[in-house]
C-alpha cells in the first residue's frame, strides 16, 4: 500500500500483500488463518492453532493470567500494597526487555522464555488494573502504563521505520 508509513502502513501493507486478500479488510477475517493474530506470515511459530486459526501465544497466556491476577489482587491481594510502586515498576521489565531485544534482532524468539516472562508481567498488569478499578486516576498505574507504553511503543515504531528505511536504501 505504497507510502502509508508507520505501524498503520505495516498493517495495511500486510493485508495488500496477503495471497488471500484483494486488499479489502473484510476478506481477511474470513480467509486468512492469521486473523486472530497480530503476527505476519512467517511468524506462525509465535502462535498456537485453534480450529485452524492462529492465535498469538503471548496473548493467549498474558491476558488470562492478567485477569486471574486482577481477581486475586481484588480479593486476597498479590503482595502488600506498599510494595505496589516497586513491583509494578520491576515486574514488567524482563518481558519488555525481551520484546525489544527480539524486535531489534538481538535475541532469537523462544516460546518457553516468552511464556515464563509472561508470569511476572501478568501479575503487574493484573495488580495495575486492580489499582485502576479502585481509582481511575491512580498515579502508580498511570506511571507504569504510560512509561512502559511509551518506551515499548516508541522503540517498536523506530525499529519498523529503520527496517523500512534500510529496505528502501
Amino acid at each position: 500500500m505504497g507510502d502509508a508509513g508507520g505501524l498503520a502502513g505495516a498493517v495495511t501493507d500486510d493485508i495488500d500483500d496477503s495471497p488471500h486478500s484483494d486488499g479489502n479488510l473484510d476478506d481477511v477475517a474470513f480467509i486468512d488463518p492469521l486473523w486472530l493474530s497480530h503476527h505476519r506470515r512467517g511468524e506462525e511459530e509465535r502462535c498456537i492453532v485453534v480450529g485452524g486459526r492462529h492465535i498469538c501465544r503471548r496473548c493467549v497466556w498474558l491476558w488470562p493470567m492478567s485477569i486471574v491476577a486482577l481477581v486475586l489482587s481484588l480479593t486476597v491481594g498479590l503482595w502488600p500494597e506498599e510494595l505496589d510502586a516497586l513491583m509494578l515498576a520491576m515486574l514488567p521489565a524482563p518481558a519488555a526487555i525481551e520484546l525489544l531485544q527480539e524486535l531489534r534482532g538481538r535475541l532469537a524468539y523462544d516460546r518457553v522464555r516468552q511464556t515464563v516472562l509472561m508470569v511476572p508481567l501478568a501479575a503487574a498488569i493484573g495488580r495495575g488494573l486492580a489499582r485502576y478499578l479502585e481509582d481511575p486516576g491512580d498515579q502508580i498505574f498511570w506511571r507504569m502504563a504510560l512509561g512502559y507504553g511509551f518506551v515499548c511503543g516508541y522503540t517498536a515504531l523506530r525499529i519498523v521505520q529503520n527496517r523500512r528505511w534500510r529496505a528502501q536504501h
